[in-house]
């Protein structure tokens, strides 16, 4: 017998081609990578040394764990994660160290978040936030389709995580959009890494 959640929320890739608002969602992604890079090329032309040796102190002392808790709670709280991610890169752990570390710890928030939109999703703060800035009526048509799409794109994966809990859409869906969450992370980090090496002067844009 098909699963009744699943028949309850088609996927977006039904509409991918006819829906007007995927070129913007394109262009808003190519407009928020390239950003991405120039700001990591600026911040790392102004500051160099003195970022790489805080975020070398920071490494030292919390290392792959404190880039999961950082991460953790930036997308539990719908805060900006790329400055993490700059800090385990540049601080000494690796291309790919960071990003699983923030990777587990952006699942783990997405949990967080879908548990307190459970549990806080009625009261009249949250409720109105969701309500107007229509993210509740796009999680009950799409529901773990929605954090999947929220978990690759420049919309808010919090909120999404937290709009997820407060319509009762199934963990188990959240779980599945939210390991989109690597990749979009791998893309994210490479772009910061492109923009800290050009501004170093290194045309070497993956330091893995």
């Amino acid at each position: 017998m098909a699963n009744p959640h699943c028949l309850r929320y088609p996927s977006p890739m039904s509409s991918l081609y006819t829906n007007p608002e995927t070129l913007r969602t394109v262009r808003r992604v190519i407009l928020g990578l390239s950003l991405l890079v120039l700001i990591s090329a600026v911040v790392g032309f102004l500051s160099h040394d003195l970022i790489e040796a805080k975020a070398s102190t920071f490494v030292d002392r919390h290392g792959l764990w404190g880039i999961l808790l950082a991460t953790c709670f930036t997308d539990t709280f719908f805060l900006f994660q790329e400055p993490i991610l700059l800090v385990g890169w540049t601080g000494g752990l690796g291309f790919w160290s960071t990003a699983v570390a923030a990777s587990i710890g952006s699942i783990w928030g997405g949990i967080n978040g879908w548990l307190l939109g459970r549990l806080l999703g009625k009261t009249p703060w949250i409720a109105k936030r969701i309500n107007t800035s229509s993210v509740d009526a796009f999680m009950r048509k799409y529901g773990g389709w929605a954090v999947a799409v929220a978990a690759l794109t420049p919309f808010p994966y919090g909120v999404a995580t937290w709009a997820s809990g407060a319509t009762h859409v199934p963990l188990l869906h959240v779980l599945a959009g939210s390991l989109l969450r690597f990749p979009k992370i791998l893309v994210y980090l490479w772009m910061l890494t492109l923009g800290w090496n050009l501004a170093s002067g290194s045309w070497v844009a993956l330091g893995m």
